[in-house]
């Protein structure tokens, strides 16, 4: 009724095959947007799922990883968290380099809420920036040049994987829609 609604001239060739194959080329075209619509929303909303690992432990590795720049891969030991309410708390991870001694490395976060919630009470990280201010590397603080570049170039490279994981998704749902399309 809604495609009659729509496109009343096609409606009154009532009888003509030209009138079916209209109906069937609009009905077509408007199922892939559908379709691509509803994909772009459910990516957006499912997207970040994996890992529920709070994003500052998972970005203080990744820094760490980056500064150590070791060619051998780092075995995480685990983390504490270190909470001076309100001003800041402190990340800390635990590694280990393979034939090397232990190591760990505390990146300190800002407060940023504004007012203390049912959130940040369940989940008391959720109340401090995602960047940090501030990271020692065993022992040593690392200077604010030095992690600002790294900050930086590992935002370059979340968003580059984010970018590519959602070109995938729609070239995955083209060759989807096209498939789905030419067959009979």
């Amino acid at each position: 009724m809604a495609l009659i609604c729509t496109f009343p001239d096609l409606y009154r060739q009532e009888n003509s095959t030209t009138h079916i194959e209209n109906i069937m080329q609009v009905t077509t075209r408007s199922a892939i947007a559908l379709m691509a619509i509803l994909l772009t929303a459910i990516t957006f909303t499912s997207g970040c799922s994996g890992s529920r690992e709070d994003v500052r432990v998972t970005f203080c590795k990744n820094l760490t990883s980056a500064l150590l720049d070791s060619p051998q891969a780092l075995l995480w030991q685990g983390n504490e968290n270190r909470f001076q309410r309100p001003e800041y708390v402190a990340v800390k991870v635990l590694f280990e380099l393979p034939d090397e001694a232990d190591g760990d490395a505390v990146c300190f976060y800002d407060y940023a809420t504004v007012d203390e919630n049912v959130m940040t009470q369940t989940q008391p990280l959720s109340a401090y920036s995602t960047l940090p201010y501030q990271m020692e590397l065993n022992g040593e603080l690392v200077a604010k040049s030095v992690l600002s570049d790294a900050i930086k170039s590992q935002q370059a490279i979340l968003i580059n994987n984010i970018v590519n994981r959602l070109l995938k998704r729609f070239d995955d749902v083209v060759d989807q829609l096209t498939n789905s399309t030419e067959d009979p």
